[in-house]
Order: C-alpha cells, then structure tokens, then sequence
C-alpha cells in the first residue's frame, strides 16, 4: 500500500470512528437516546451477583437488578434503540414505566440452580420466598416468570444466559421510596438464602448463608 493510500485508509477510519462516537446516542428516529455504554453503566451499578457452591458444584447463581428510577428510564432507552422506536412510542413507553413506578418497586432476577424441581419461584406452591426491606420494613415480592425469547431478555439484562431463568419480581412500594434508601433484597428458599444490598440505588454487597 502507497503512503497516500496509507493516509486515506487511517484518515477513513478516523472519521468512522469520530462520527460513530458523536452520534451513537441519536437513533434514525431523532431521538437522544443516552449511549449503549452509559446504559450498561447506570445497569452494572444496580446489580449484584451471589454464587454459592457445594465444594466444586455450583448450587445457585443469582444475578438481580434493583430497578431504580434510573434504570428503568435507562431500559427505555434501550428499547427505543434496538426497536428503533419513534419519539411517540419513546413517550408512551416512558410515561407507562412513570405510571408503574408510582405504585411498585421491581427486581429483574437471573436464577439459575441445577435442579430443575427447585426452579419454581413463581409457582403458588413455591418454598421460595423472596423480600424487600428497607427502613425498617419488610414488603413480599409477586414473582413472574419472564417468557421472552433469550435475545429479548439479554438485549436488556445482557448478563442473562440461556442456562438461568429470568423473572421479575414486583414489590408494593413506589420507586422513589428506594431511590435514595439502603434496601436489602432476600432470596430464601430450600438451596439457601442470599441477601443483597443496595444503598441509594448502588449495589454494594453480598451476603449467603
């Protein structure tokens, strides 16, 4: 390759790059939709993973996302890229997710144990039994089994995988009520218990028994 073409060829790329980075928040749509990465920014500060194992055999694996004001905004935004939704379905969408969290609090919970029978959590007969507290006060999530396709839920919870179930668990509290709270989040049920905490919307620890 010439030196000329050298030069054109970075040049090239150069811009690419440059133009991708200016204008990877606006979709087709015209709409500012916050960056892939700031999406995945604002999702990893509210989610913690617990793993437990019986010496090398991994018992249970749970990955939950408190769904702060903050992420679930984010997740609309989200949607609207992959979608590629336009400004009054952006607004509908937003203003529906609004209305929610005036009344619930939700967790998106990966969950995976190796013995399909203790994979129930939605299930009226489950053992399990999963909390929120915050404040001195105790709430009992209303467990849903999410039946997306594996690409749906992943292109919103990316750490989801094929081998864990995903479900959303929903809580009688307004969202801003935990926005700036300490909360703990309790999974207990026959395999073991794992408790998380969140403080002001972060995760910031494990704890199993």
């Amino acid at each position: 390759m010439s030196f000329n073409m050298t030069k054109f060829f970075f040049a090239a790329v150069l811009s690419l790059s440059v133009f991708g980075c200016v204008n990877r928040g606006v979709d087709p749509n015209g709409l500012n939709l916050m960056t892939e990465s700031e999406f995945n920014e604002t999702l990893d500060a509210a989610t913690l993973r617990s793993q437990q194992y019986s010496g090398l055999y991994n018992t249970m694996d749970v990955t939950a996302t408190l769904m702060t004001t903050a992420v679930s905004h984010a997740q609309v935004h989200q949607k609207a890229r992959l979608y590629e939704w336009d400004k009054a379905k952006f607004q509908m969408e937003m203003s529906k997710t609004d209305e929610t969290m005036k009344s619930e609090t939700q967790v998106f919970m990966s969950f995976f144990t190796p013995e399909r029978k203790n994979d129930d959590l939605n299930k009226d007969n489950s053992q399990w039994r999963i909390y929120l507290e915050s404040g001195g006060r105790r709430w009992e999530g209303k467990v849903v089994k999410i039946k997306k396709a594996l690409a749906e839920t992943q292109g919103v919870f990316p750490y989801h995988n094929r081998f864990a179930t995903p479900y959303l668990i929903s809580f009688t509290l307004p969202t801003t009520a935990i926005d700036s709270a300490t909360v703990r989040y309790i999974v207990t049920g026959p395999v073991g218990i794992v408790n998380m905490e969140f403080k002001n919307g972060v995760g910031v620890g494990t704890s199993t028994k």
